[in-house]
């Protein structure tokens, strides 16, 4: 049966299979992924000083202790005709006055000796020392201050080179295994303070030379003789010499 034109237009329009667009995602924020970089545990150590620096350096005029610390820059200023001014500045590395070492190597005696003209304080605490390096101060001939305490020194344990320190104003040597006065301490003349407490001390001989000696300080030894030996100390203001085998005190006056 023929049908019409229109007819056919319908039916194909009937059964046309409709195409549904493909729905377009929702754009996404990017993702930037973060790598953490792995910081070294144990690695060498290199600091302004090389691979075993001192440490805990101080500095004249100076607020912390950071060895690249720089004074504060010194300006000169000057004007011309035409109101324009030049500026020259320079910087001056501060001087180290203080120092606390942490180990006794090579390469810590030999940066320590570059600053050996403006040291005036060295620390050499708790290093279990039973020697002190003869070229560890050898060269700090204007030290005032030396602190050698709880280490492992013996009475044989310091070198000749010790009494060049003419400069030497206070010494701590508590904590260790001393059992008298080491005979390069005598050649100290300008001590005034000297701390030798817990140490295995029997006898202080040798501290009658030691004249301008102010502070004592021998708490914790062995001493069965005491004030006989200091009887010249004309300077001495403080004496602490509790926890020893003292058994009598004794006023000696000198003619």
């Amino acid at each position: 049966m023929p049908t019409s034109r229109a007819s056919r237009l319908k039916h194909a329009a009937h059964h046309q299979v409709q195409i549904q667009p493909e729905p377009v995602p929702a754009p996404q924020p990017d993702v930037v992924k973060v790598t953490k970089r792995k910081q070294k545990v144990g690695g060498p150590y290199c600091g302004p000083y090389g691979p075993c620096p001192v440490a805990h350096v101080g500095y004249t005029e100076g607020r912390h202790m950071h060895p690249e610390r720089f004074s504060a820059k010194s300006t000169a200023t000057s004007g011309s005709s035409e109101g324009h001014s030049s500026t020259a500045t320079r910087r001056r590395r501060e001087k180290a006055v203080s120092v606390r070492i942490i180990d006794v190597s090579l390469e810590t005696i030999t940066n320590l000796q570059k600053l050996s003209e403006s040291v005036k304080r060295l620390v050499a605490a708790n290093l279990h020392l039973k020697a002190i390096p003869e070229e560890l101060v050898a060269s700090l001939l204007y030290l005032t201050k030396l602190d050698l305490s709880n280490n492992k020194l013996t009475d044989g344990s310091f070198p000749e080179s010790m009494k060049k320190l003419e400069h030497l104003l206070e010494i701590r040597l508590s904590q260790n295994g001393l059992t008298k006065v080491p005979a390069c301490l005598k050649k100290l003349k300008n001590l005034s303070r000297l701390d030798m407490s817990e140490n295995q001390m029997e006898t202080v001989s040798g501290l009658d030379k030691l004249r301008k000696l102010q502070t004592l300080v021998l708490d914790n030894n062995k001493l069965t003789s005491l004030f006989k030996e200091i009887s010249t100390l004309r300077r001495l203001e403080i004496l602490r010499c509790s926890r020893n085998n003292l058994r009598e005190v004794r006023i000696y006056v000198q003619p």
